[in-house]
């Protein structure tokens, strides 16, 4: 059984920001979000920043491969999306930097390749919850300075 450590680690993806003529222009971190939408229908979101995801038109998202059932570490399954800026919708206050885009046809279609995890929508929080007491533990999941896996 995996940790929690290292289910978040699949959760997370790596988002290439790429201009019209395909060059990076920007890269970011993203996770992936299931969402209930009827009674037993889900869609998989990507979730990230608006300035990761708005305003870019293309992006390239990479997943690791499966095999078997289980992570083939060192290949992975690259995905070249266009149309990003048509389709993303940032929360509608301006303030909050949260942009998100339904990736669900990509998961259908390739689930037999992609090793993959999902943080569930009842696990954010509803801003209910007890204040947090001092020294809790804060964990950073992405890609920061341009590091990345696979």
């Amino acid at each position: 059984m995996n940790t929690v450590f290292e289910q978040l680690l699949y959760t997370t993806i790596r988002i290439e920001c790429k201009n019209n003529e395909g060059n990076i222009t920007s890269i970011g971190t993203g996770f992936l979000l299931s969402r209930p939408v009827g009674e037993n229908n889900y869609k998989l979101y990507l979730v990230s920043n608006k300035h990761v995801l708005m305003g870019t038109p293309n992006i390239a998202i990479s997943f690791t491969y499966k095999e078997n059932g289980k992570p083939k570490h060192g290949r992975k399954q690259e995905f070249n999306i266009q149309g990003v800026d048509q389709v993303v919708k940032g929360h509608p206050n301006p303030d909050v930097d949260i942009a998100v885009m339904d990736c669900t046809e990509i998961f259908i279609a390739m689930e037999d390749k992609l090793y993959y995890k999902y943080v569930d929508y009842s696990m954010l929080a509803e801003f209910n919850e007890p204040e947090l007491s001092v020294a809790e533990n804060v964990y950073f999941v992405g890609y920061p300075d341009g590091r990345y896996d696979c």
